[in-house]
């Protein structure tokens, strides 16, 4: 999900867009006015100069007298007529827009506890935390990992973190490479399920939201399969769907992890 401040962003650079679009064509469309009326049931249209001066730009039916068509100059005025009004209004709404962002970058609820003193600030839980101050107290939070067993191999990702699999470093070196915080293992408790221990727990640190991944790594045995389905669906259950809360990677014997859909999981979710 886009901050405010983002959309904003992106609204403004498209309204500039379009203004200086609409404000190019402008010099190319013919002068004069576009006057219609209805003589038995059919429109007809005139071309009026700045002068009073009219003729018709289609023959009215029946008429004697025999006027130069010209339908491409009625379309082009009314096009012109369009977009002045267009042009107008878009350049009204960039004005409303670039207030508008000049207004929220004024107010900074990040920075509201630097106006306090040093002693003062000791002395506040802040309510509104900037992003860097938010990651790393997310990153700080404190749970009991699960054990290994023992006898089990030795994998270590690039942090010098112990994990359970080779696929399992692959991923943690991966959001690592991104610079996307995350946890290994911080437990969950589902309701219905019990606790569980999520392969990671991810955070996009742009929109603080928190994705759990699970990585499936032995997709080909039966058992397997069974429990991942009976998780996925506590997860589901408990409101935390594929694509939204959850991230899926899949493996098995003969289709080993794919990096590519990797990078674009993070991509995706998590940047």
């Amino acid at each position: 999900m886009k901050t405010l401040e983002e959309m904003l962003f992106i609204e403004e650079q498209a309204l500039m867009k379009q203004v200086d679009y609409l404000e190019k064509r402008a010099a190319g469309f013919p002068e004069g006015r576009l006057k219609l009326s209805r003589s038995n049931g059919v429109v007809q249209y005139y071309f009026r100069t700045e002068e009073g001066d009219e003729k018709a730009l289609v023959n009215k039916p029946g008429s004697k007298y025999k006027y130069k068509k010209d339908p491409d100059l009625a379309a082009a005025i009314a096009q012109r007529d369009y977009e002045t009004v267009l042009l107008k209004e878009l350049t009204d709404r960039l004005k409303i827009v670039r207030k508008a962002r000049k207004t929220y970058e004024k107010t900074s609820p990040e920075t509201s506890l630097l106006r306090f003193c040093e002693n003062r600030q000791k002395l506040i839980k802040p309510v509104y935390l900037t992003d860097e101050a938010y990651i790393q107290m997310w990153q700080q939070e404190q749970y009991e990992k699960k054990t290994f067993a023992e006898g089990t191999p030795e994998i270590y990702t690039i942090k010098g973190e112990r994990v359970r699999s080779k696929s399992e470093k692959i991923i943690a070196d991966t959001l690592s490479r991104y610079d996307v915080p995350y946890k290994y293992e911080s437990p969950l408790q589902l309701t219905g399920y019990g606790q569980i221990h999520p392969d990671f727990c991810a955070l996009n640190k742009r929109t603080r939201q928190e994705f759990y991944w699970e990585h499936l790594g032995m997709m080909d045995d039966e058992k397997y399969i069974r429990d991942a389905f009976l998780r996925i669906e506590a997860y589901e259950k408990n409101d935390v769907f594929p694509g939204e809360g959850l991230l899926l990677s899949v493996e098995t014997k003969l289709m080993p992890l794919n990096m590519r859909l990797i990078e674009k999981m993070i991509q995706r979710f998590l940047l």
